[in-house]
């Protein structure tokens, strides 16, 4: 069963609001969303708040170019509210990765920056009130199809390199990659 910490006072915000990544309202509200507590979205249940952080996660990573872990907390959570410094080397010590390296993907490595970051963002005595089966079903309420082009990409120059099929094959085979997870990527912002 999902969590829901809505109505409970005695819990940070994040947390009360079934939104342990403090992600902003939008005007045009996320998928799961049941209103605002003027900044943040509140959201039906947490893995609702855990999709939105996850789509926030992925689409930062398409849209705004973000290409390593301190890039992307330099969006996430900027000098003016944070000690970001402090935040990257947080959740990049947490999560067992080089805040410099290319951004991470898969749903394992994601999953322990995403716990990294509700530490940060709830404490993490609250943060391990999240449980992994909340975390789960967030990954699934997440557009499976954005899921699979980054995963795809991932694989993809994992397993192929340059080296054995060609600059032109490699080529080809991006630009396949980047069309059909173009349209994807529009089509789940536009389910935002």
């Amino acid at each position: 069963m999902a969590s829901d910490f809505r109505g409970n006072s005695k819990y940070p915000r994040g947390l009360r609001n079934n939104n342990p990544g403090n992600i902003s309202n939008i005007k045009s509200g996320w998928l799961g969303q049941v209103g605002s507590d003027g900044r943040f979205a509140i959201f039906d249940s947490m893995p609702w708040g855990i999709r939105a952080f996850l789509s926030n996660y992925y689409s930062s990573i398409e849209k705004h170019n973000t290409r390593t872990l301190t890039s992307y907390l330099h969006r996430y959570a900027p000098n003016f509210e944070n000690d970001t410094t402090k935040y990257i080397n947080t959740v990049a010590s947490y999560a067992g990765i080089d805040a410099n390296g290319p951004i991470p993907t898969d749903q394992a490595t994601v999953s322990r920056i995403m716990r990294a970051q509700f530490n940060v963002e709830l404490g993490k005595q609250y943060a391990d009130m999240i449980t992994d089966e909340d975390i789960a079903e967030g990954f699934s309420l997440l557009d499976s199809r954005l899921k699979t082009f980054f995963n795809s990409i991932s694989i993809f120059y994992h397993t192929n390199p340059v080296a054995t099929y060609g600059i032109a094959a490699t080529a080809a085979l991006t630009a396949t990659l980047i069309v059909i997870g173009g349209i994807k990527i529009i089509r789940n912002i536009r389910k935002k």
